[in-house]
């Protein structure tokens, strides 16, 4: 991953991993996944997903 292209510095890399380990994220992203065509993620798009996953789920 080129480090020019993704700023890691606000990236909370526990809660991530946290987010990854969920069972319930991993059917929600599967569930997601399924629906959509084009699944060529960039990793940036794919920290984004985790990122707004658990943004809505502390709503």
């Amino acid at each position: 991953m080129n480090e020019n292209n993704f700023k890691q510095g606000n990236l909370d890399f526990e809660k991530m991993n946290a987010t990854l380990a969920d069972p319930e994220f991993a059917n929600w992203y599967y569930n997601e996944m399924i629906n959509k065509l084009d699944s060529n993620l960039t990793m940036e798009e794919f920290v984004n997903i985790v990122k707004d996953y658990n943004q809505n789920k502390l709503l």
